[in-house]
């Protein structure tokens, strides 16, 4: 099963994805995609908390404003983010603020607009 749920800030999500690992809950992944003139930040996390289906996966969304180019990073909180955030850095120039090794991954500079 997988619910939407939208933060309103990447603030938020960092914080909603901290408290539901700190339940139990795994961080299943993160990615990012250009929507409505902004960057939408999704992340995912399995179902494991009262009231969820057991072994579901839930996805909490944010959408970044046209022009944003950073965000707080979720790797100083969730350690399993540290590959997603990087590539999302490549693919998308996105700085993920407090990540500790944003060198690129898959591309050999900022990528071209």
């Amino acid at each position: 099963m997988t619910i939407a749920a939208t933060e309103r800030s990447a603030a938020a999500l960092r914080e909603a994805l901290r408290a539901r690992v700190a339940r139990g809950d795994r961080f299943a992944g993160m990615f990012a995609a250009r929507r409505d003139g902004g960057i939408t930040l999704s992340a995912h996390v399995t179902a494991k908390g009262e009231g969820e289906a057991d072994g579901g996966i839930d996805t909490l969304e944010t959408l970044l404003p046209p022009g944003a180019d950073s965000y707080p990073a979720l790797t100083p909180v969730i350690d399993a983010a540290f590959w997603y955030e990087r590539v999302i850095h490549d693919e998308t120039g996105l700085v993920p603020q407090g990540h500790p090794r944003i060198a690129p991954l898959i591309a050999p500079g900022r990528p071209e607009e």
